[in-house]
């Protein structure tokens, strides 16, 4: 089976992984256009290399993780073909929510502040964003990458096909090593900064923070070449906590080499986030063997164990984290065996050997 990906720039890492877990018997191909980032406005109209890659490999499958106008280049890779092509959308993010907010934010600004280039702002992500739900209701197959998002899917778009595809780890690449040089107790903490909701619950996370005066807590601007964001946000969240003694905030890291031997530092790695899917760095840490405190909330529930492998804890519920991280700093062979559970359960769940077969067999009923 032969599947053709036009792919985001930034998530090349997913399709390069995946490629190399897929049987034998199947052959994935990436389109030029996701080693350039973003694609410019005629690529996105008329992707001729695309279209050339088509008429020679005659896919089966295209899939893409960035579906704008991609029903259209399908139809014209079908006519090219003379092929019978499905198309096939992994969606890593609730679009309806991130969309919402970001609509929400430029709408308040155009109320404070009249401007032509805000309009505009407004006008292009309520465009984008109807072409988004046009194209997810025109794929042959959605896959959501948690079951969470699976219900927002169907929430949103009646009668729509999913299959869960996760996000893949290699466990091969995230394994426990000599780390960086931090003060002990600690609590590190590494996630993305792309939209307001998974930053305000950093930033209300200060109460939790400032109760916990014996426990320094690392925040990471992010994992260079791999997570991107909004510097304001993050900004704004380094402006809310730089103020106590015991947060540091370091610079990007390299991935994955200084991404490793940070978490290899760390004695709870923490995801203090008000909105998210499948992050990794929650797959990445439990890999390292470091037990995960991560906020209640999207699919992160999926990729822990309650009790056993990590903990879920809501948000609002300050008590609990600070009755959390105490508990794990203060019984370190507790807080070992939950991390060997989480390294075992993640290892046999969310390995990219696991998720390879997984998207295989979704593949061959997109075809029947």
């Amino acid at each position: 089976m032969r599947i053709l990906v036009m792919a985001a720039g930034h998530k090349r890492h997913f399709w390069e992984k995946l490629a190399i877990n897929l049987p034998s018997d199947f052959e994935m191909q990436l389109i030029p256009i996701w080693q350039r980032g973003v694609p410019s406005a005629r690529e996105a109209i008329w992707p001729g290399e695309l279209y050339k890659k088509a008429i020679k490999f005659r896919p089966d499958i295209l899939m893409t993780d960035w579906p704008l106008m991609q029903s259209r280049h399908l139809a014209l890779i079908r006519l090219l073909t003379r092929h019978r092509c499905r198309l096939a959308i992994h969606l890593r993010g609730d679009i309806w929510t991130e969309m919402g907010v970001y609509l929400g934010e430029v709408s308040d600004s155009l109320r404070r502040r009249r401007s032509l280039a805000l309009l505009s702002d407004y006008v292009s992500a309520d465009l984008h964003f109807r072409s988004l739900n046009s194209e997810l209701k025109s794929a042959d197959l959605i896959m959501p990458i948690c079951h969470w998002l699976e219900s927002q899917v169907h929430a949103h778009l009646d009668g729509a096909r999913t299959e869960v595809v996760y996000q893949g780890v290699d466990s091969s690449t995230f394994y426990e090593e000599k780390g960086l040089e931090l003060k002990h107790p600690n609590v590190g903490i590494m996630q993305s900064y792309n939209i307001y909701p998974k930053v305000k619950a950093l930033i209300k996370f200060y109460t939790v923070i400032k109760r916990m005066h014996n426990v320094t807590f690392y925040i990471i601007a992010g994992k260079s070449g791999k997570i991107g964001g909004q510097s304001c946000y993050y900004e704004e969240a380094e402006k809310a906590l730089s103020s106590l003694d015991n947060v540091i905030f370091l610079p990007n890291l390299t991935y994955p080499d200084e991404v490793r031997r940070f978490l290899s530092a760390c004695d709870i790695y923490a995801l203090v986030t008000g909105l998210d899917c499948c992050p990794t760095t929650v797959l990445e840490a439990s890999l390292v063997g470091r037990p995960v405190i991560a906020s209640k909330v999207g699919g992160v529930p999926e990729l822990i164990r309650e009790g056993e492998t990590g903990f879920c804890i809501d948000n609002r519920q300050e008590a609990d984290w600070v009755n959390t991280i105490e508990r794990l700093h203060g019984d370190p062979k507790y807080a070992r065996t939950i991390g060997l559970r989480a390294r075992e359960f993640v290892a046999r769940n969310f390995d990219w050997h696991v998720i390879g077969p997984r998207v295989a067999a979704i593949a061959k009923t997109i075809m029947e």
